[in-house]
């Protein structure tokens, strides 16, 4: 019967890798709906600035025209802000990327050690049986003679 000496080691490494999957799900949800609400963001001021040129082909109040404008100064800023924010958010999903990446690998490493004691073990079964047989048919053969 095998049994693999580190199998809590490794049972405890894919726990480990199962909670780094799930942070960089969380992380990756993040991501999205910061894109999505910089997309957002910006059509809503390509909409208000195709709006405010349509102003301007006809006669407007100045209040008017000066709060859309405002409005856009205002909305490139929230625009700006976003992609900071998107920028720091790629940053923390390529750190959870990298923390991932390292949990599979040393929860490989152990897979793979196991698979070679599994290997050796088996190797060593079959000598071991291949000994007994070969002492069986000694003997079946010493018991009848030649």
């Amino acid at each position: 019967m095998f049994r693999f000496g580190l199998q809590p080691v490794l049972n405890f490494r894919k726990r480990r890798e199962e909670e780094k999957q799930k942070e960089l799900a969380a992380v990756n949800a993040e991501h999205r709906k910061i894109v999505a609400e910089l997309l957002a963001l910006s059509a809503d001021r390509e909409a208000k600035s195709t709006e405010l040129n349509g102003l301007l082909a006809r006669p407007t109040d100045v209040m008017t025209l000066r709060l859309y404008s405002n409005f856009l100064i205002w909305r490139d800023v929230d625009v700006e802000l976003k992609k900071k924010e998107l920028g720091e958010s790629g940053g923390r999903m390529r750190k959870k990327q990298g923390e991932l990446r390292e949990c599979v690998r040393r929860k490989r490493m152990l897979e793979v050690l196991r698979e070679r004691r599994l290997a050796a073990h088996v190797r060593e079964e079959r000598l071991r049986e291949r000994i007994l047989m070969d002492e069986i048919a000694a003997n079946i053969w010493f018991k009848e003679g030649p």
